[in-house]
C-alpha cells in the first residue's frame, strides 16, 4: 500500500518524509552483513592499572586526592568515584571530604556526604551509627548537619 502511495507521489516532488516512507517500505532482505571493521574502544582514562588494589591503597587515593582539590568539581568527581566502589569510603576519606568542602565553602555537598553514607548502609545501621560518632567532631567544628537534622 506504501509502495503505491510512492507510485502516486512520482509526478508530485517527493518530500524528504515521503523517501523515508518510501526507503522503509521495501522489503529488502539482507541476509548478512558484515562491516569491513571491528569496533572497538580503548579508553586511555579509568584503565584498571590505576585502580586501587586493596582497600588501603583505596583510602590513601582520596585522602590524596582531597587533599589536594583544586576546586569543587574535583571535590564532587572525586566523591561520585569513592561512592561508586562497591565498599563504603573509610572515616578518614570522608573527613577529608569534608576538610575540602569546608576549604571551598560549600555546605550542600557537605551535608550530600552524609546523605551518601547514609544510603551505602542503609541496611547497616550499626555501621551507620559508628561512623557517625566517627566523625562527630568534624561535623560539629565545620556545623555540618545531617539531611535529618535539617528535617528534610
Amino acid at each position: 500500500m506504501l509502495l503505491r502511495t510512492v507510485q502516486l507521489l512520482g509526478r508530485r516532488a517527493l518530500t524528504a518524509r515521503s523517501v523515508s516512507i518510501a526507503a522503509t517500505s521495501r522489503s529488502t532482505s539482507i541476509t548478512s552483513f558484515r562491516p569491513p571493521f571491528s569496533a572497538a574502544r580503548f579508553y586511555s582514562s579509568d584503565s584498571d592499572e590505576n585502580e586501587p588494589k586493596t582497600y588501603d591503597e583505596f583510602t590513601a587515593k582520596y585522602v590524596d586526592f582531597f587533599q589536594n582539590a583544586d576546586d569543587m568539581f574535583d571535590v564532587q568527581r572525586g566523591l561520585n568515584k569513592a561512592f561508586s566502589y562497591d565498599l563504603v569510603p573509610s572515616s578518614d576519606v570522608l573527613i577529608a571530604a569534608l576538610q575540602a568542602c569546608r576549604k571551598f565553602n560549600d555546605f550542600p555537598t557537605a551535608v550530600r556526604i552524609f546523605e551518601g553514607l547514609k544510603k551505602k548502609l542503609d541496611t547497616n545501621q550499626d555501621i551507620y551509627e559508628e561512623y557517625m560518632r566517627d566523625l562527630k567532631p568534624i561535623k560539629d567544628e565545620f556545623g555540618v548537619l545531617t539531611k535529618e537534622e535539617l528535617q528534610m
